[in-house]
C-alpha cells in the first residue's frame, strides 16, 4: 500500500521540526511526504528544504494563502499514495504512527475514513491544564481501544487521520467553501454515505499546541462562524436561547480573560474553575463573540 503524509502548514517554521524528526524515527520510512506551505510569511519554506537530504521522499508545494480546506485538498492532489494520512504540522508523532495506519487500513479493507487521536502537550498554565482536561472528556466517549463511529458520538479533527485515496475523491475531499469546521464536515459527509468511520485510540500523536484563555477564544469564534457558514450552507436553521444570552453576558468580560491567563483562579476547586472557564469562553466566542480582546 502506497501511504502519502500530507502536511498543510502555515507560518510553521517554529514548529515543523518537530513534527519531521519525529517522521525521521518512524518504525516504517516507505511513504511519501507531501507539505502544502499555505501562503506563509516567515521561513516555513527553509526549514521544510533542509530536511530534503533526510527525508527523500519530500514533496514540497507552496501556494496562496488559501485556507485549511484548499490546503489539504492541494496536498491530496500532488501526492501519488493510495492511502492519505492528513497530519498537521503541531503534533509530534509516535514512532509506530505510520505502520499503525498502514496496519489498520490493510487489515480492514474497504471504503472507511480512520480517525485517530492527540495526546495533549503537557502544560504548566491552568488553561492549558483544563485544555488538556478537555481532550480527555472528548476522548472518553470512546470506551475500546477502536471505536465505531455514528452521527450521535462523532468528534473529529484532521490533524491525525487517514482515508484510502478513492474514498477521499468519492467524497469530493474538503469542502473548499468552508473556512472551519471542514473535517467535521467530511467525516459527517463520510457518515451519510455509508463509509465505515473509526477512532481508533492506539493511533498516537502529540499535540503541540501552547494556548492561552484569549487565543482560544479567538480560536473558538473562528470555529463558531465556521460552524454558522456551514449551518448556511446546508440551510440548517439555528437556535438561540435569549435568556441564556443575556445571562452569558455578565461573564462577557476581557477582565476575565486576563485573571484567567494570570493563574488566578487556581484558589478554586478545579471542577469549579473549569467549569467557570467553561461559561467565560462560551460568553465571549458564542454569545459575544464581537466583543474586542484586549
Amino acid at each position: 500500500m502506497k501511504c502519502s503524509l500530507i502536511i498543510p502548514t502555515y507560518n510553521g517554521s517554529h514548529k515543523i521540526g518537530n513534527l519531521f524528526d519525529s517522521l525521521q524515527a518512524q518504525s516504517y520510512r516507505d511513504f511519501e511526504i507531501v507539505v502544502v506551505v499555505d501562503g506563509s510569511t516567515d521561513n516555513t519554506v527553509d526549514i521544510v528544504e533542509s530536511y530534503r537530504t533526510d527525508l527523500s521522499k519530500l514533496r514540497l508545494v507552496v501556494t496562496e494563502n488559501q485556507g485549511r480546506s484548499k490546503t489539504r485538498n492541494a496536498g491530496a492532489q500532488n501526492s501519488e499514495g493510495d492511502l492519505f494520512i492528513f497530519i498537521d504540522d503541531d503534533v509530534i508523532a509516535d514512532i509506530d504512527l505510520v505502520q499503525k495506519h498502514i496496519f489498520f487500513h490493510m487489515n480492514n479493507p474497504g471504503s472507511f475514513i480512520l480517525t485517530g487521536t492527540h495526546r495533549e502537550l503537557p502544560g504548566e498554565t491552568d488553561i492549558q491544564k483544563y485544555r488538556e482536561s478537555l481532550a480527555v472528556f472528548w476522548h472518553s466517549r470512546y470506551k475500546e481501544k477502536v471505536t465505531k463511529v455514528g452521527f450521535d458520538n462523532l468528534y473529529f479533527a484532521a490533524g491525525n487521520c487517514s482515508i484510502p485515496k478513492t474514498i477521499f475523491y468519492q467524497l469530493g475531499g474538503f469542502d473548499e467553501r468552508l473556512l472551519n469546521v471542514e473535517d467535521y464536515d467530511f467525516a459527517h459527509r463520510a457518515l451519510k454515505a455509508g463509509v465505515p468511520v473509526f477512532f481508533n485510540k492506539e493511533i498516537m500523536a502529540t499535540h503541540c499546541d501552547l494556548i492561552s484563555c484569549k487565543s482560544y477564544i479567538r480560536r473558538q469564534r473562528e470555529y463558531d462562524e465556521g460552524k454558522r457558514q456551514r449551518n448556511r450552507i446546508n440551510e440548517i436553521a439555528e437556535r438561540k436561547f435569549f435568556v441564556k444570552h443575556l445571562l452569558y453576558r455578565f461573564l462577557a468580560f476581557n477582565f476575565l480573560v486576563r485573571l484567567i491567563d494570570k493563574n488566578y483562579f487556581v484558589i478554586l476547586p478545579k471542577k469549579m474553575r473549569y467549569k467557570f472557564y467553561d461559561l467565560v469562553i462560551h460568553s465571549l466566542s458564542v454569545e459575544y463573540p464581537t466583543i474586542q480582546l484586549s
